[in-house]
């Protein structure tokens, strides 16, 4: 069955927005735009594993891959200043580039270029697995 754009879930975010285009038991998959300078929180899931893929422009993503930072488990916890944050690694993503992010692993993006759009391809989205450590835009 063909849905319209108009049917599709929007999500205004403080860094652009999101689309989403499907979520079921099987995969979830969302259309991600990125304004310049603006970044989303740093965050992990428990139970999703996502793979982002630049549609288009450029992104730093930033991601933490080992969990010894004694961050709060709690789903949507938020911490102000967290003394231990460092920024991780750091990737430049450009047009075609390609990501995976396993369960548990802190992340972070933020857009480099106008609107930049990722496509994100990930398992199924639930709202209560998503661990903020630190407010993002």
């Amino acid at each position: 069955m063909i849905s319209k754009d108009r049917d599709v879930a929007f999500h205004r975010k403080g860094w652009g927005y999101e689309k989403l285009m499907a979520n079921s038991e099987l995969y979830c998959g969302k259309l991600l735009v990125v304004e310049t300078g603006l970044r989303c929180s740093i965050h992990f899931h428990k139970l999703k594993d996502e793979t982002f893929y630049i549609q288009d422009g450029c992104i730093i993503m930033r991601v933490w891959e080992d969990d010894s930072h004694g961050w709060p488990t709690g789903p949507m916890v938020f911490l102000e200043e967290f003394p231990n944050i460092e920024h991780g690694s750091e990737f430049l993503m450009e047009k075609g580039d390609r990501l995976v992010i396993p369960p548990n692993t802190p992340h972070q993006f933020i857009g480099v270029d106008a609107q930049s759009t990722i496509i994100e391809i990930s398992t199924q989205h639930f709202e209560d697995d998503s661990y903020r450590i630190q407010k993002g835009d």
